[in-house]
């Protein structure tokens, strides 16, 4: 919709994301396939690591073929300039990190969350099993610490380096509903998380037919 960031010249999108974009026509070049093409490596790469570190059977590979044709529009995002596939090929890639227990692949994972929670506020919530996880308070500490500092990033990002797309990606209608009227409000939210269920379900399903 041609709006601009406060800063610079980007638009509804974080210059985080771009990044993997930048390096590659650095290294690369740039030209009008560019974009097809890094993402589809990113992607193969994404799965190579996922491979190298799960050495999946046949139940963690019905895992992530599950996990990638339910989002149906993965394989159209990396045909087209779209970036959402960076973000999926990272949480795949975190998926791998995740099954691992050594500590080396436990920090790679926090910098996967890191770059998740830079580019959208709500993976926040994948650090809970992080902090679940921790054998000692002291790293507890250190992970709130980082998520919450990961978390107000997204928001210095999204404040003067972001412009609005056509509506918010973040409504808090909702919560506004429930301070208002808290009965009606409690309705409204279940009544949303119902509909987000049906989504969800019907993507799934649609994966099938």
């Amino acid at each position: 919709n041609e709006s601009r960031a406060s800063i610079g010249t980007f638009g509804a999108w974080s210059p985080i994301i771009y990044m993997f974009d930048a390096i590659w026509g650095g290294v690369f070049g740039w030209n009008l396939y560019s974009p097809i093409i890094v993402r589809i490596v990113f992607a193969c790469i994404g799965m190579l690591i996922y491979a190298t570190l799960v050495r999946p059977n046949v139940r963690n590979s019905l895992f992530i073929w599950l996990f990638v044709i339910s989002f149906s529009l993965y394989a159209r995002y990396l045909s087209s300039q779209m970036a959402d596939c960076y973000m999926v090929t990272l949480l795949i890639i975190y998926a791998g990190l995740y099954n691992r227990k050594e500590k080396k692949y436990k920090m790679a994972g926090r910098i996967v969350l890191v770059l998740l929670t830079l580019l959208r506020p709500y993976y926040v919530l994948l650090w809970l099993p992080v902090l679940d996880s921790s054998e000692n308070e002291k790293y507890i500490i250190r992970d709130i610490i980082i998520a919450g500092g990961s978390l107000a990033g997204y928001f210095v990002i999204s404040y003067y380096f972001t412009a609005s797309y056509f509506t918010s990606l973040i409504k808090f209608d909702w919560l506004k509903l429930i301070l208002e009227s808290p009965s009606e409000g409690i309705s409204n939210f279940f009544g949303i998380l119902y509909e987000a269920a049906k989504v969800i379900g019907s993507s799934i399903t649609s994966a099938f037919v």
